[in-house]
């Protein structure tokens, strides 16, 4: 099975840079400005109880690290498996594929910046519906790859 990639791929290259933009820096400059912020020092993800005693930390300030860090580790957790799906969906269908992720984006930017109790940060979790949605475009490739072949 011989696979051309359309010019229309580029826009899945463009939105898997955002994705690494938004990953690198919008979320690690977070939990970089938490760390300054407490005093935290890397490799620490999560503090330990001696270290937020140590640190004479706030309940407030501990819940806006964990905050912090906890957005760029699920966000780092969800992309390791998502984006090569996703760049495999977008070589059969790019502009839907790269409308999805655009659409997982601005969901994954909700659920980063957007504080926890607000009830705007319950949209972040539709974010799955571009999940699903990459997740059926690569299924159906895969489908028409098999099925090509043996036609």
């Amino acid at each position: 099975m011989l696979v051309e990639v359309s010019n229309d791929f580029g826009y899945v290259i463009a939105v898997m840079i955002a994705f690494y933009l938004q990953q690198n820096f919008a979320f690690v400059i977070q939990v970089l400005r938490q760390r300054m912020a407490t005093g935290i020092k890397a490799p620490s993800f999560y503090p330990r109880d001696s270290e937020i005693k140590e640190l004479k930390l706030s309940k407030e300030q501990v819940q806006n690290y964990m905050y912090a860090q906890r957005i760029h580790q699920n966000n780092m957790e969800f992309m390791s498996f998502f984006l090569p799906v996703f760049l495999v969906a977008g070589v059969s269908n790019p502009i839907h594929t790269a409308t999805a992720g655009a659409f997982i984006f601005v969901c994954r930017m909700i659920y980063g910046f957007v504080p926890p109790k607000s009830s705007i940060r319950a949209l972040s979790g539709f974010f799955h519906l571009g999940e699903w949605y990459v997740l059926y475009l690569a299924g159906s490739f895969a489908y028409n790859a098999i099925y090509a072949k043996a036609v």
